[in-house]
């Protein structure tokens, strides 16, 4: 289907019988949640690094069989299951986060069709008017 350089998005909502807005969505909730995976990202990423600590430290009474084996565990498993969260959280946020552009840009330019709208239609100059400034042409 092609549309017209006039077409705008509330004409074709209205055209297929929506009644609200054509681009839902609110930015300031999105922006939360991308604020709240930020901070679980943060917060895993920190996670990770008190593993690290933990296993870089071989002092502190916690020594035998036992406390390599937590190491082990911690080192390998656990480290590779909080990255993973990490990074979840990290690239969800990411989408989030653009999906949120989207949908201002998606907003800005239904608004401005209807500003303009409202306006009426813009006049175009006839393609052979010419204005000529001090000799030249523009």
């Amino acid at each position: 289907m092609s549309f017209s350089p006039n077409w705008h998005a509330s004409e074709a909502a209205s055209a297929l019988g929506f009644d609200g807005d054509p681009v839902p969505g609110e930015p300031r909730v999105l922006q939360g949640v991308v604020d709240d995976f930020t901070y679980l990202r943060d917060t895993a990423w920190s996670v990770s690094q008190g593993l690290d600590a933990f296993v870089a430290s071989a002092s502190g009474g916690f020594a035998g069989a036992t406390a390599d084996a937590l190491r082990e565990v911690v080192s390998g498993r656990l480290k590779t299951f909080v990255f993973n969260i990490a990074r979840a959280f990290s690239l969800a946020g990411e989408a989030v986060a653009e999906y949120r552009t989207a949908l201002v840009q998606a907003q800005q330019v239904h608004t401005h069709g209807r500003h303009r709208r409202r306006k009426g239609p813009r006049r175009e100059r006839p393609a052979s008017a010419e204005v000529v400034h001090h000799g030249e042409e523009c």
